[in-house]
């Protein structure tokens, strides 16, 4: 032994990692220890220090000082965060590595709690006696405090679940166990107080499943009316109900519920502490602090054990851990970096998605084959990551909670005072700036700050607030109705809905559905009832190429604003001039000039359509690729009957190698207002697939080109169809 301070030492702390020890006494010294004894002084304060505790990664320490707490760096470059907490002497303190949040307690017979930049969440009333002690649970969700003859559990947000009446006196400390079931507390008769946590209640859809017991377990399925009672040999450590699946673990064993069958489950043996337990329709994962993470399914195959960082898998929440059928993301320790895992091989795609903000909350869908990641930062921007682009769009800012669709990729959140709903969020990847026309709003000033969603079932929105009281709120039917159908595919009966309905929403929803799904007329009809005439000439531009679908698609990958990948479209089908024609379409001169690189044979067209753009714009070139290509094809050398002999040759090699094909068309096409349709000629009747013999797009010969379009007839600067027989520098992009 040592001596360490002068005078009492009031609180000692291990890290979380174990490998340090800090002291506080009545000297107002806080001290760090390393394990051969060798020590450190962090703080000098004027005030004794009744406590103190590690940040989430132990490079911080939170500790009283007479009405204030502050948060001081083991760095010495960095600097403390002070602020005052109470009216009174500060007595605990506690620091929750799952939710990042500091609560305290003082003899002004509060209990409050904060964030890590001193901002109060949550103030309590007085209470009748000093609040002596105050302690977290594991996972981060409530937290118990102590006063005289009283143990109240309370939720993260500050409201009261139960207060628990002992005869113990003050309880000066109270410490929960590791699943954080039972917690412990010590009064200042000599007596210790055990409590377990139960009537946990959970909901999901029309059940409700009640653990009244700390080995039992009551489901309530509302709409059945049914009762079933599920008993367990040993005490109950995490229970989750969610994705048609209610899984209970045990301190032995692992059980598998189906809701639709409650008499047959699958039961895994087990043996360790719980710290998550996240649930998907598929697969769920299970966190232990020995074993690391193990994604399963519900048949009891293990299907990959992604391997991440100790601190990292303690600080996992469920805000911070999103799980679906085809990826695992998780937010690293210091909420800078987000990391996605393939469920199949239990390993990372790629680098880590960095941010400077910090990432506070995510969520995965769950029922498209494109996987969207909502994300919340500290600033409370909702942003939506597409994970198998890695392109991501913010669409909302002040946002508070998100949560997506049970069965549906529709997601809503609390933003402002308001309800959002984004009922198609795959939208601002299709079509840019369309979050806010797909978007649901409604006023929801009565929830309050602090509010959170936690459930969105069918066409209703369940809110708690701050306070712990639970409300509903409704959204109109019909947005999920056209979510089915477009899944189905049934494009005639979305149309229908939405001439039905006459929302803007909803026809803003079928455009880019359709546009996603490649489905022309649909999404000629929405566009026709918006009133977007711009894209409604182009859409019936791409219409007049569905016989030949790799121009069709890649002409709507242009429309969605994607020009490198219809550019890769093209190439890969070998047509060359249309990639090449493509970028210099769009004003792409240097990716054109790339393109010729490779096939050389180009280039002399490249330079002849770049001389004549400079001349109609009356500029000189600058480009130093062009400024080398003119010593070899200089332009008073530049020959147009060669270069138009060798387009036409170019062509006719194009539509050799794709042969046209008849065009997809609907059942029971309507004309509508607004929309025009290619009709075949009266009298013929269409010819089999890849005949040429009635074609519904006539066919202008080859023309020498000439520029009477300026760059800036282009539709929202990138997009321009031209009509057919126009003579410019766009006009052969229609002779197919």
């Amino acid at each position: 032994s040592q001596e360490a301070h002068q005078g009492a030492v009031l609180c000692i702390r291990w890290s979380r990692d174990g490998t340090q020890l800090a002291t506080s006494g009545e000297d107002g010294l806080v001290k760090v220890w390393s394990r051969s004894g060798d020590s450190s002084r962090i703080v000098q304060s004027e005030f004794p220090v009744f406590c103190l505790s590690w940040g989430p990664t132990d490079d911080q320490i939170v500790y009283t000082s007479g009405p204030n707490l502050a948060i001081r760096p083991l760095h010495v470059s960095n600097k403390q965060t002070v602020w005052q907490a109470h009216e009174g002497v500060v007595l605990q303190c506690d620091w929750s590595p799952a939710s990042n949040l500091i609560v305290s307690c003082g003899e002004d017979c509060t209990y409050r709690v904060w964030t890590t930049e001193g901002r109060q969440v949550f103030c309590s009333r007085p209470l009748t006696h000093i609040v002596t002690s105050v302690a977290w649970a594991p996972s981060g969700e409530l937290f118990v405090v102590g006063s005289f003859n009283t143990l109240r559990l309370c939720d993260k947000a500050g409201w009261t679940h139960y207060d628990l009446q002992v005869e113990a006196a003050s309880l000066f400390q109270t410490k929960w166990n590791s699943d954080g079931t039972v917690l412990a507390a010590a009064g200042g008769n000599g007596a210790v107080v055990f409590a377990q946590i139960v009537d946990r209640r959970l909901h999901w859809r029309n059940i409700t499943a009640v653990m009244s017991e700390p080995t039992h377990i009551t489901v309530h399925d509302i709409v059945s009316e049914t009762m079933e009672q599920l008993d367990f040999r040993d005490r109950l450590q995490r229970v989750e109900l969610s994705c048609d699946h209610l899984v209970a673990v045990t301190q032995t064993q692992c059980f598998l519920y189906d809701v639709h069958n409650w008499n047959t489950p699958q039961i895994l043996e087990f043996k360790g502490t719980v710290a998550l337990l996240v649930l998907s329709y598929q697969h769920f994962l299970l966190a232990t602090p020995s074993s690391g993470l193990t994604i399963s399914g519900y048949d009891g195959r293990t299907i990959s054990t992604p391997r991440v960082a100790a601190p990292t898998l303690a600080s996992a929440t469920q805000h911070t851990v999103a799980l679906n059928s085809r990826y695992l993301a998780m937010v690293e320790r210091d909420a800078q970096a987000l990391r996605i895992f393939d469920v199949r091989t239990g390993n990372p795609m790629g680098d880590p998605i960095m941010s400077q903000i910090g990432i506070v909350e995510i969520a995965l869908s769950q029922h498209s084959d494109e996987s969207l990641l909502a994300m919340i930062d500290k600033n409370r921007g909702l942003q939506i990551l597409n994970v198998r682009s890695g392109e991501t769009v913010k669409i909302a800012s002040v946002v508070s909670s998100i949560m997506w669709h049970d069965s549906a990729d529709m997601l809503a959140a609390l933003s402002d005072g308001q309800i959002h709903v984004w009922v198609y969020p795959h939208g601002p990847f299709i079509e840019q700036g369309c979050a806010d026309r797909t978007c649901i709003r409604k006023p929801a000033s009565e929830f309050g700050e602090g509010a959170q969603v936690i459930g969105f079932h069918s066409n209703h929105i369940t809110v708690r607030r701050a306070d712990g009281v639970t409300l509903h709120a409704t959204i109109p039917p019909y947005p999920l109705k056209l979510c089915d159908l477009a899944k189905q595919r049934d494009w005639d009966r979305s149309i229908r809905l939405c001439r039905f309905v006459r929302d803007p929403v909803l026809w803003s929803c079928l455009s880019v559905m359709a546009l996603s799904a490649q489905e022309i007329h649909a999404a000629e009809v929405a566009t026709a009832a918006l009133e977007q005439t711009d894209k409604l000439q182009y859409l019936i531009h791409i219409r007049k190429l569905e016989h030949f679908p790799v121009h069709c698609k890649a002409e709507l990958l242009v429309f969605q604003r994607r020009p490198d990948e219809a550019e890769q479209v093209l190439l890969e089908s070998r047509l060359v001039y249309r990639a090449i024609k493509l970028n210099m379409r769009l004003f792409r001169w240097e990716r054109a000039l790339k393109i010729a690189e490779v096939y050389p044979d180009y280039r002399e067209m490249i330079m002849a359509y770049r001389q004549r753009y400079l001349k109609m714009g009356k500029r000189e070139e600058t480009e130093p690729s062009f400024l080398r290509m003119q010593e070899q094809f200089p332009p008073e050398s530049l020959d147009w009957e060669r270069i138009k002999q060798f387009i036409a040759q170019a062509k006719e090699s194009e539509k050799e190698m794709i042969p046209k094909q008849q065009p997809r068309r609907p059942a029971a096409r309507r004309p509508s207002a607004g929309t025009s349709r290619t009709s075949p000629v009266p009298g013929q009747e269409p010819g089999p697939q890849g005949s040429q013999a009635s074609p519904p797009l006539t066919h202008t010969p080859p023309m020498a080109p000439t520029d009477t379009h300026a760059p800036g007839d282009a539709i929202d600067g990138a997009l321009y169809a031209a009509d057919e027989g126009d003579v410019s520098i766009n006009g052969d992009d229609l002779e197919l």
